[in-house]
């Protein structure tokens, strides 16, 4: 009966099993993700002696900017080395010389900094309803809802709390202190002070060493930005000139062409010509009266005379074509190239122009919550106008290059495309002149025979 009874129950056993792996599968992946999400980003180093131990780990390694910062993390700074780090919402926490710093679990959401040692200053954005910010020393807790402030744990026996701007509240024990602006309170081993109001231009500012690193950054970005301007200036006016130089040499190659076909016809009808007095010879060779004959061969030789004078000129026309075609084949192989290049150029300024504004706005997002922002918004709003004129001169090549002729084109033909055409309409008539060239040749020998018959003829 109990066996009965254990195998009924089976299935819901089964079941249950089943229900609590998933939800144990599913709380853990929960964790992985929180673990896994940056609380924060260094984003300014001045020093070489800030390190960084992981979650976790039990060595230490360089820390570098734009290392992000997870749960767990442990930063630490030697005796000339300053760090700031942003949070995702860009509050700034920036950290002095000798300190040691964890971004520890709060126990809800928020953040949670366990300072061990050194100084730090923060300026937070207005936290969320439900989100924390608080920092923890050796002997006190500053619970923060969102202001400026300064900690001072340097001192392990007196850790001091300053409050700029906002609200701070100081906890040890049971005991609650809230500190307004301009306040200060100094937390001993056993006991909260009192807290008193503080003169904030005594205060010594050692948290705006970012003030020289970060303009002096932005100058730099600022000049980086300007020599991409001018790249871009340059590829739109070597675009405009291409376009120019085409279009030019395009005009001059179908009056050549124009001209061609007038020598052509003029070969053309040299060589009828000729046929025509080639056979008038062998008429003329048949006549039995001679000084007839004599009289048909004399004006024949004058006719050939001139035919033989004009074919000399043909081939002197042909001559200047051949000529000018092979340089303009020269040139627009050379425009080709150019093309070539400058496509290759505005594809790399397209791919740096979108870097440039990402990098642009990113400085943006970070320093416009910085104390200094006044001081670095001159210098931003130049590189976000120069930016600007990137894109807008990449984009005027990008269309030179894709667009050629009049923009009511059913088709738009590139520039490439249009200028490979050229040079085909080039190579097509140079093939042309060669064989009028060959055709002139064969009508310029008979004429030099159908001289000497004649001349012949004449002798008798």
């Amino acid at each position: 009966m109990n066996k009965q009874k254990t195998y009924c129950f089976r299935p819901y056993l089964f079941v249950l099993a089943v229900l609590t792996a998933v939800l144990f599968n599913w709380t853990t992946t929960e964790a992985v993700r929180a673990e896994d999400t940056p609380l924060a980003t260094v984003t300014v180093i001045d020093g070489d002696g800030a390190q960084m131990q992981r979650n976790g780990a039990a060595d230490w390694e360089p820390a570098s900017e734009e290392m992000d910062i997870y749960q767990g993390d442990k930063i630490k700074t030697d005796k000339v080395t300053k760090v700031e780090a942003q949070l995702p919402d860009n509050s700034i926490v920036r950290i002095s010389e000798l300190s040691s710093i964890t971004f520890g679990v709060p126990e809800i959401s928020g953040t949670k900094l366990d300072m061990e040692q050194g100084r730090m200053w923060c300026k937070l954005k207005k936290l969320k309803t439900g989100v924390t910010f608080e920092v923890v020393t050796p002997t006190v807790t500053a619970g923060v809802r969102g202001t400026t402030f300064w900690v001072d744990a340097q001192n392990p026996e007196e850790n001091i709390i300053g409050v700029e701007d906002g609200q701070v509240e100081a906890v040890r024990g049971r005991k609650r202190i809230m500190l307004n602006r301009l306040m200060r309170i100094s937390a001993l081993r056993d006991r909260l002070e009192e807290a008193d109001y503080f003169d904030p231009e005594k205060r010594q500012r050692w948290e705006q060493f970012t003030t020289r690193i970060i303009k002096k950054r932005m100058e730099r970005f600022r000049e980086v930005v300007g020599e991409y301007r001018d790249n871009s200036v340059e590829a739109a006016e070597k675009g405009a000139e291409l376009v120019r130089n085409i279009t030019e040499l395009d005009k001059k190659t179908r009056e050549l062409v124009a001209g061609l076909e007038v020598t052509m016809k003029k070969q053309e009808r040299l060589t009828q010509e000729t046929d025509k007095l080639v056979g008038k010879a062998k008429q003329v060779k048949k006549n039995r009266q001679t000084r007839l004959k004599k009289y048909q061969l004399r004006r024949l030789k004058s006719k050939v005379d001139r035919l033989i004078k004009t074919s000399a000129e043909v081939a002197d026309d042909f001559k200047t074509s051949k000529e000018a075609f092979t340089k303009h084949f020269l040139s627009v192989q050379e425009y080709l190239q150019q093309t070539r290049e400058l496509d290759t150029k505005i594809s790399a300024l397209k791919k740096q122009q979108n870097e440039l504004k990402r990098k642009t706005e990113r400085k943006k997002k970070r320093r416009e919550f910085d104390p200094d922002w006044p001081q670095l918004q001159k210098i931003h709003a130049v590189i976000e106008k120069r930016v600007a004129e990137v894109i807008e001169n990449t984009e005027r090549s990008d269309k030179i290059l894709s667009r050629f002729g009049e923009a009511t084109q059913e088709k738009a033909v590139t520039l490439f495309e249009h200028t490979e055409k050229l040079k085909t309409y080039i190579d097509e008539n140079k093939t042309r002149i060669r064989e009028s060239v060959k055709s002139l040749g064969k009508t310029h020998a008979k004429l030099v025979v159908l001289q000497q018959a004649i001349d012949k003829e004449l002798e008798k």
